[in-house]
Parts: C-alpha cells; structure tokens; sequence
C-alpha cells in the first residue's frame, strides 16, 4: 500500500481559511487532510467532542477517504456545518504532542515544553494553535506510542494510538471552539518523533502499565486509554525492551 508524505502547505491552509462560511472551510480543510493521508473524524458543532453514539462514527470509523468525508461534511451530509478532527495512530498516522496553557490543577505546559527543550533541544514539527492558545505538534505515529494525559510532564498530552487502532484526536482547523478557531502556524513535512519523546512516552506507559492508572474518556481532554489500557504484544515487547535492568 502506498504511504502519502505527509506535508502541511500553510499556503494551501490559508486559501482555505479565505473560505466564506466555516462548513465549507471544513468540507475543503477535510479533503486536503485525507489528501496528505491524515485520518480524521466529525466533531460536534462548537465543540471539541466525538459525535453522541446514535451516530455511530467514533475511532474505529476515522477515515482518509476523500468520498467518505465529502459525504460526511458536505451540504446535505449529517455532520454538515460540524468540526472536525484528527486522529492519532495506526502504521502509517500521526502522533499528536498536545501543550496546555494551563491545565486544571494550574500547571503551565509551556513551562514544561521549555524544561523539556532545554534538557533535550527543540520540538520541531508542524503544529496548530489552539483557541486557548495551546499548540498541538504533528509527528509521525511510532510503535507503541499510545494516548495519556500529562504523558510528556505536567499540561502536556500526547494522543497516539495502536498498530490497527486509534485511541486519540485533537480538533483542528478550521474549528471552532468558545468562537475561536484552530489555526496552523508551522507547516512542512511531519517527521519521525524524536527518540526522547518515544522513550518518555514508554517511560509513562510502563508506569501506568505497572500500577494501574485510571480516568476518563468524553472529548480530546480524555482518551480511550484513560479508561481501559490494552496492549497489544509488539507494545509489551518494546516496554519491556526499554526496562533497564541495572535500575
């Protein structure tokens, strides 16, 4: 199967911003993810949550089919007018580092995105502003890189996935949340993820793996994975693989 270079055009993201109403910035913004291969999914009008179940669509339906999204969000179509997501995850997906403001006990992802830099130099990848003013970087989806809250430190998230699954997603432009909207800022081509995110990302992993971490699942802030943690055996292999024995 062909994998598509994934490389966001911030050109081609402003024509699409140029667009006069918001479901037509969507229809247009989800043909030119699924173009670069990225898989997305609708979001719920104003909001940064999946659709209600009635609806059915949800992980396991993100898609990269131009048909698919045509007939999700075009007029007519029953997320019309909707958000949109991206997901993270699966071979050939992405993996989404997501920095916080400010989380809810107060704690300040920028201030944990510098620590980080100045330990292991600057994260570069594409990434989209949030509407609190968060930023969201792209990567390229690595082995066994799942979704957990505050799983690079404090405020900030990083939503991955499984081998044949997806198990995170951010909202992403043109949505629109509190009326503000999502917005690229840094464009290029997605590349691999820094060893030292995979590393912490395992280092996280292992620990929750190891006592049994719990929590929530409802929108982008809670992930499939906060509820219920399932590891394939290439992912126990890899948490295994990183235990070093002399600690």
């Amino acid at each position: 199967r062909m994998v598509l270079e994934k490389i966001v055009h911030l050109e081609a993201l402003e024509d699409i911003a140029r667009l006069p109403k918001h479901a037509e910035r969507v229809i247009a913004a989800a043909a030119y993810y699924v173009g670069i291969g990225l898989s997305v999914v609708p979001l719920q009008i104003g909001g940064k949550e999946l659709p209600p179940k009635k609806y059915k669509v949800g992980f396991p339906e993100a898609t990269k089919s131009e048909k698919t999204v045509l007939r999700w969000f075009s007029e007519g179509g029953k997320f019309h007018g909707w958000n949109i997501g991206i997901v993270g995850g699966k071979s050939d997906g992405v993996f989404i580092v997501d920095v916080d403001v400010e989380d809810y006990k107060g704690r300040k992802g920028f201030v944990t995105l510098a620590e980080l830099e100045d330990e292991h130099g600057k994260l570069e990848a594409p990434y989209a502003k949030t509407p609190r003013g968060g930023r969201h970087y792209f990567f390229k989806w690595d082995y066994g890189c799942g979704s957990r809250n505050n799983g690079l430190g404090p405020a900030i998230d990083v939503k991955g996935g499984k081998m044949e699954a997806h198990t995170g997603f951010v909202a992403a432009f043109p949505s629109v949340v509190d009326g503000k909207t999502y917005e690229w800022q840094c464009g290029g081509a997605i590349p691999d993820l820094p060893e030292w995110v995979v590393n912490k990302v395992f280092k996280t992993e292992s620990a929750i793996l190891s006592h049994g971490g719990k929590g929530g699942r409802g929108n982008e802030e809670m992930e499939a994975e906060d509820t219920e943690t399932r590891y394939d055996l290439g992912s126990l292999y890899k948490m295994v693989a990183y235990i070093n024995p002399d600690n």
